[in-house]
């Protein structure tokens, strides 16, 4: 759990060493997160999503933010049940964008910590195959 935590916060990190249009009103979306305004921080990041759906980092972060908040006031079930739909969502986001700009590193990075999130879910689970 905490190494997952310290991992999505390097990658958010190493996001906004690059200057991405958008970055100001994301990063505005992780401060309020982690000044515990989790409803607050959610309909950013959400503005966030909308006005700046080519941001690197913004469906990363949204996801973890709805996941974190998630362990914090659902069963571990459920918890796993909302990773498992955030993670849903943004994934084929992440395969568009390395697609069709495969030298991006940083959607290939968001698209490999989904995949990674993605597997720890599955750990969490208990669910060995997928």
């Amino acid at each position: 759990m905490i190494k997952s935590i310290v991992c999505s916060i390097s990658i958010i990190s190493f996001s906004f060493a690059i200057d991405n249009k958008g970055d100001s009103l994301v990063m505005e979306g992780v401060k309020s997160f982690y000044n515990y305004e989790f409803d607050r921080s959610i309909d950013i990041l959400d503005k966030a999503r909308l006005q700046y759906p080519k941001h690197p980092g913004v469906h990363f972060i949204w996801s973890s933010s709805k996941y974190y908040i998630s362990q914090g006031v659902d069963p571990v079930h459920a918890t796993y049940d909302t990773l498992d739909n955030v993670l849903d969502q943004i994934e084929p986001i992440y395969k568009r964008f390395v697609e069709e700009q495969p030298n991006n590193n940083e959607y290939k990075l968001y698209l490999g910590s989904t995949r990674g999130l993605k597997a720890r879910s599955s750990l969490g689970k208990k669910d060995w195959i997928s």
